[in-house]
């Protein structure tokens, strides 16, 4: 479901009257306004005011120390699931925060 700015601002608007006065869930939501739920997901950070950018898995101080973590891990040869495991976040999140860190442009 493809919908321009207009629309799409139009359906977030309502979106947000819906859960900050009925206090629906967002697949009730969802339902209701007449969109799918895995786009009213992918919208929903623009109702919340999430900005673009580094993927917060981690806190700001423990940043550096994360990422030197991550990296004498995979030099060893360690899978990125194993990382994951053994710091307890989402491997996928690891995977994604290193690369953002790590290969700026």
């Amino acid at each position: 479901m493809i919908h321009g700015p207009r629309k799409t601002a139009e359906l977030l608007a309502m979106a947000k009257k819906l859960r900050d006065e009925e206090k629906l869930i967002w697949r009730a939501i969802a339902k209701r306004i007449g969109v799918e739920p895995k786009w009213l997901m992918q919208h929903k950070g623009k109702l919340e005011d999430v900005a673009a950018g580094p993927i917060g898995v981690v806190q700001k101080k423990d940043l550096v120390t994360t990422l030197d973590k991550i990296k004498t891990m995979r030099e060893q040869g360690v899978s990125w699931k194993t990382i994951g495991k053994t710091l307890g976040v989402d491997w996928l999140k690891l995977y994604r925060l290193n690369r953002y860190h790590t290969n700026k442009v």
